[in-house]
């Protein structure tokens, strides 16, 4: 069953990197919704024109053969517009498959700087700090995270450690197979994250902060270890990532297509698998996931003002945020 379950996990990774970007993906798929917009806004003129029509039977009944057929033209020449549209992204298509194909031929330290300059500032720093902090402790401490970095509350609260509350999120699991599968994971849908937010940072930070302190609330009450809350915030962050981009297909080695807002649920399956025990924290981090985006859509996020200036009075975390500009703006 182990076996088992890291072979899926591999296949839906490598399905991942050779697959398109997330940024690509994430443009093509604002300019479908952007087209369904624009194309129901139209039915609507339409069928407004309709409706104007009928209540003017005669206006309608005036009409010559020559009108008519100057329409059936233009259905024909909008047809022939819809079909070159097609055309026109079967050469995007190929163009960005031939740009992978390129891409693969650059050296890995070229692909390591690329990643680097492309990953915004909160994910980095993230990555890095688990990154240093796991190779510390597979060095040094026999593979095992040190005691004085896993969250603890009388720690925190008689004797101030109040690091921990940070550095609690950072395990992502000893260093081992799984263990460069969890931080892609993470990497790509945290960092899509906050690059979606490139304009207001501040929410992305707000977001991570959302998520943090209610699974630390969570756990409290449900009075479970909390061993594993950087692999529980990665299925938080998986759980919004999936509802922002709901009904976008994810392709796992062309052998089978999984729509995004089922992806959590795969993952808790996987946990199943490779871990052979209920996924309890994968589920909260779902529910928390939920209530959050639940509250967001209801406008009941609030984020106080010394936070926004901060973000936004830094020259150095907009420069990092602007390089985003161009993924998202058409």
């Amino acid at each position: 069953m182990r076996i088992l379950g890291f072979v899926i996990c591999v296949f839906f990774y490598l399905s991942l990197v050779n697959g398109r970007t997330f940024s690509s993906a994430i443009r093509r798929s604002q300019e479908v919704r952007h087209r369904q917009f624009v194309g129901a806004f139209r039915g609507g003129e339409t069928r407004k024109d309709r409706l104007d029509d009928t209540k003017n039977g005669d206006k309608r009944e005036k009409l010559t053969k020559v009108e008519k057929r100057s329409k059936a033209n233009k259905r024909k020449r909008k047809q022939s517009e819809n079909s070159n549209k097609v055309k026109t992204e079967d050469t995007i298509d190929e163009e960005e498959i031939e740009a992978a194909a390129i891409s693969l031929k650059v050296p890995f330290h070229e692909i390591l700087k690329r990643t680097w300059d492309r990953t915004p500032p909160i994910t980095l720093a993230y990555l890095i700090a688990s990154i240093s902090l796991t190779t510390y402790a597979f060095c040094f401490n026999q593979n095992r995270w040190p005691s004085i970095l896993h969250f603890n509350w009388s720690d925190v609260l008689l004797k101030w450690h109040f690091w921990k509350l940070i550095t609690g999120f950072l395990f992502l699991g000893p260093f081992d197979l799984f263990y460069p599968l969890t931080l892609q994971f993470i990497w790509q849908n945290m960092s899509q994250l906050e690059k979606l937010f490139y304009k207001t940072p501040e929410e992305f930070f707000f977001l991570l902060l959302f998520g943090g302190t209610m699974l630390i609330l969570f756990y409290t009450i449900l009075g479970l270890p909390m061993t594993m809350l950087g692999h529980n915030l990665g299925s938080y962050l998986l759980y919004i990532w999936s509802k922002l981009f709901e009904g976008m297909d994810v392709n796992f080695m062309d052998i089978f297509v999984l729509k995004s807002e089922l992806l959590p649920y795969f993952f808790c399956l996987q946990s199943i698998l490779l871990e052979q025990q209920f996924p309890t924290g994968d589920l909260l981090g779902i529910v928390i996931g939920y209530l959050y985006y639940l509250l967001k859509q209801k406008n009941r996020i609030w984020i106080p003002e010394a936070v926004k200036s901060f973000f936004r009075s830094s020259p150095f975390l907009q420069s990092k945020y602007s390089k985003f500009k161009d993924d998202f703006e058409l």
